[in-house]
């Protein structure tokens, strides 16, 4: 480039965020709404050399500027390559930048195109920037149906985590409470450092969540983890119930058991939260409690309508 002082939004220090691709002169493209880049930087001014392109009848491109968290600036881009100020005369202290793309794309447009070649200064020291902090906080929500939601655009089967989407970030939360929670907190909360996972498939039993523990928890190493499930062992207990008059209690509380006690394992630093809900055998709940006591787990039991009860053990 021929700003000594510009760098490439393709640099290791930027993240990219959401949908892009690269063009053969190094550019990035960014397509969905909230796609964009994010880093860390010192410098007190920065400059963008970027290229916006639509059809005349198509919608005009806007584009967020954020500091730490907080809008700064909205700009509606004119047609083609231009340099925009981000911000400048700032102090020079680490602060992280999102520049995003606001305006969805126009299906009706043949042309709607953001694209970012060169992120630059005009400090005499160049540009500089900083590693992008470490997320403090891995977050991961974990059971069945009633977490999953259809996440990875899974259309609401059984399939497992592997061979779900992780590209289309329209549908990588799914459409559960897992996504009204995440939402909740990566909106009110937009600067602090937060990874969220969700890792529901829907019909899984305990015995099923526990078999695939080890990939779908332990190898994304959370800080928290959010268990609900029980609901598909519940069913199932019913109709042994029916049929026996006897429930598996003892295989349940020992995968039950074999789950918490992975999340204790070496290097896992997790803090965990379980919820379990049941229906036909209430001996269920105090089972689930015994082991949630053993791992010192919260404990928090509901009825199916959602009253609280009391869980008949001793804190």
């Amino acid at each position: 480039m021929s700003n000594p002082q510009a760098i490439s939004p393709l640099s290791p220090l930027i993240t990219r965020l959401g949908k892009y691709s690269t063009t053969v002169d190094g550019a990035v493209s960014f397509f969905w709404t909230g796609a964009g880049i994010e880093f860390t930087t010192t410098n007190s001014s920065i400059y963008l050399d970027i290229e916006s392109d639509y059809n005349d009848n198509a919608l005009e491109i806007w584009l967020t500027i954020e500091i730490d968290g907080s809008l700064i600036q909205r700009i509606c881009l004119n047609k083609g390559r231009q340099t925009i100020c981000a911000f400048r005369n700032a102090d020079c202290k680490a602060r992280t930048i999102r520049i995003l793309r606001e305006s969805q794309i126009d299906f009706y447009a043949s042309v709607h195109a953001l694209r970012i070649h060169a992120i630059s200064t005009k400090d005499s020291d160049g540009m500089v920037l900083l590693d992008p902090p470490a997320h403090k906080l891995n977050i991961e929500f974990i059971g069945d149906s009633i977490t999953d939601g259809g996440w990875g655009n899974s259309g609401g089967d059984m399939r497992p985590s592997s061979e779900r989407s992780e590209w289309d970030k329209n549908h990588i939360y799914g459409h559960s409470y897992m996504m009204l929670c995440a939402s909740h907190y990566q909106s009110e909360r937009a600067i602090a450092d937060m990874t969220f996972w969700n890792r529901g498939i829907s019909g899984n039993t305990l015995q099923q969540l526990s078999e695939r523990w080890q990939e779908d928890c332990i190898a994304l190493r959370p800080n928290v983890v959010s268990i609900l499930v029980g609901t598909n062992d519940d069913r199932l207990s019913g109709i042994e119930l029916r049929k026996t008059g006897k429930t598996s209690l003892e295989i349940f509380e020992r995968h039950r058991r074999a789950v918490l006690g992975y999340a204790r394992s070496p290097g896992q630093e997790t803090d965990r939260f379980a919820a379990l809900g049941y229906r036909h055998d209430h001996r269920f709940v105090p089972s689930g409690l015994r082991v949630a006591g053993h791992h010192q787990l919260h404990r928090h039991p509901v009825h199916q309508d959602g009253r609280e009860c009391d869980d008949g053990l001793d804190d």
